[in-house]
């Protein structure tokens, strides 16, 4: 409970917020807060909860007891992502413009031959020009 408890000079003095009049507010956009409010409100389950300060601080204490160095319990940081470096990939692709790609290298290889997928759609193309040429 003492956790709780704020000094007179930690609290802030509600006169020197201002807070919208009753009138400015419409109708839709208090619905819209209330339902907003609504969807992110669920039921209080203390149980979820864990006072890990207070494990750990029993945990040190009652390790004294015994005459041993107590070991806390660390809390699990979040993992970090990996940061690529954009500008560093980019300088390395443009020094590697000497060097072709894997796709420039396939457009160069496909470059002599047509596939013949390629070779009946073409074929239907000018047969098609033909009909309405005549």
């Amino acid at each position: 409970m003492l956790t709780m408890m704020r000094f007179a000079d930690e609290l802030a003095d509600l006169g020197d917020f201002s807070f919208p009049k009753a009138g400015d507010i419409r109708a839709a956009e208090l619905r819209m807060a209330r339902q907003l409010v609504e969807s992110l409100s669920a039921k209080w389950e203390p149980g979820k909860y864990t006072d890990e300060y207070r494990d750990n601080l029993m945990r040190v204490i009652k390790g004294k007891l015994k005459g041993k160095t107590p070991r806390l319990k660390e809390r699990e940081l979040p993992k970090q992502a990996d940061v690529i470096d954009l500008m560093a990939r980019l300088r390395a692709s443009l020094e590697g413009g000497g060097q072709k790609g894997a796709a420039a290298k396939a457009r160069q290889r496909g470059a002599g031959k047509a596939p013949a997928a390629s070779k009946q759609s073409a074929g239907r193309r000018a047969t098609a020009r033909k009909r309405r040429v005549a």
